[in-house]
């Protein structure tokens, strides 16, 4: 199969499992909360919308800063301004084919600041190896904290206690499972071509570490990595403040929906259809119904996704342009 071809095949596949996800959740919806859901679209407080996307512009202002780092120890530090709009040309791409983003932000940047572009692609890999590590951390602090939650959510429903020791013990499993799997995984070297390209992801995750460990400002790299996360939390704690229903929620319940709701951006493009059908069933956690938290998810999601179409498109018609020193708005230095 051509590589367009299985391309484009794969991003139909998953937009129409967003969009099916979408008609599925709102058919399960009675008549009166589809239009409850409306109601607390327009009731939204738009000044806390706006914080939002202004918090979240700078997550993406630190993610390009953080780049810039990495690209620096390896080639010429470009322009930051370009950095920021390569990443937003990134996220837009990825929206509308998953994992193209990663690629057309390398070439946009490259392109603009004269790098090669498999120089820039090593740095991005480099980038993504550590935001994975980040996020794995992110999700088993959340796992950790939500467990006493979910057992008590089940025993509120007359569950059975021994679930709760299963749970540990299936936990224990995976984990004895994953060691084991790893240790024969050294021992024997894979020939085929699925190993091959699991031991090619593998070096190229300790490359990737090797890259950053070789820093010349790690701190000031790890300090951009917990700013982005730390502005991921907050866009999404201010989220709840837009709406009645989950305004009086604390920091922790959007640490869960960040923790769980990212799953959602990852395995569909934009997180569209998945993400708030994850913020609803997170939030029942937290006592919040499934249509405040299936509103809270929409809107969450809309937050995010204004921020990636307009400066995406901007970033677009910035990054066409032929000479560097044309206008172009300051982000910082």
């Amino acid at each position: 199969m051509k590589p367009k071809v299985k391309t484009f095949i794969q991003t139909f596949i998953f937009l129409a499992i967003g969009i099916f996800l979408i008609f599925w959740f709102l058919n399960k919806l009675s008549p009166a909360e589809r239009a409850e859901i409306w109601q607390y679209f327009r009731e939204a407080n738009p000044l806390w919308l706006i914080v939002a996307m202004i918090v979240g512009v700078f997550s993406h202002i630190f993610r390009a800063l953080r780049w810039n780092l990495l690209i620096e120890s390896v080639a010429t530090k470009p322009n930051v301004k370009n950095t920021f709009w390569a990443v937003m040309v990134g996220y837009l791409v990825n929206y509308a084919v998953p994992r193209l983003g990663e690629i057309t932000r390398c070439a946009v940047l490259g392109k603009k600041e004269k790098i090669p572009v498999d120089t820039v692609l090593g740095t991005m890999i480099s980038e993504r190896l550590f935001d994975m590590l980040c996020y794995v951390i992110i999700f088993v602090l959340a796992f950790i904290a939500l467990t006493a939650k979910m057992m008590a959510f089940l025993d509120n429903y007359q569950t059975p206690s021994f679930i709760s020791w299963n749970f540990a013990l299936i936990v224990l499993l995976a984990l004895i499972a994953l060691f084991v799997a790893y240790k024969l995984w050294r021992r024997h070297k894979p020939t085929s071509k699925l190993g091959q390209k699991i031991s090619a992801s593998i070096r190229r995750f300790i490359d990737g570490g090797k890259s950053i460990i070789n820093l010349k400002k790690k701190w000031l790299f790890i300090l951009y990595s917990i700013l982005i996360w730390v502005c991921y939390l907050l866009m999404t704690y201010i989220a709840f403040l837009t709406i009645d229903a989950t305004y009086h929620l604390p920091l922790d319940a959007a640490f869960a929906v960040l923790a769980l709701g990212t799953i959602g951006m990852l395995i569909i493009q934009g997180g569209i259809g998945v993400y708030p059908i994850i913020v609803s069933q997170v939030l029942l956690l937290y006592g919040i119904d499934k249509v405040g938290g299936y509103s809270l998810g929409w809107i969450s999601w809309t937050i995010q996704t204004v921020i990636v179409l307009i400066l995406g498109l901007i970033g677009f018609i910035i990054l066409s342009q032929k000479k560097n020193h044309e206008q172009v708005p300051n982000i910082t230095e």
